[in-house]
């Protein structure tokens, strides 16, 4: 647990200050926000069915609730 714990903090270490994010305009990240936005919206049935297979929750909480 804490091993994955510690690759985790490193992986996003790594990202924050090696990956292109960071250097990225601001511009772009809004397009690329907005178009993770946008493939929620699309796909928001289907995540809350996951979600609510994950959690053990009724679909329309997982739905409104935590996709929402």
């Amino acid at each position: 647990m804490k091993e994955d714990a510690d690759l985790a903090i490193k992986a996003a270490k790594d990202a924050f200050y090696k990956g292109p994010w960071r250097k990225m305009d601001a511009a772009d990240r809004a397009k690329l926000i907005h178009k993770f936005a946008d493939l929620i919206e699309k796909n928001e049935d289907e995540l809350a069915n996951l979600e609510a297979q994950d959690n053990g929750k009724p679909f329309l909480i997982a739905k409104n609730v935590d996709i929402w």
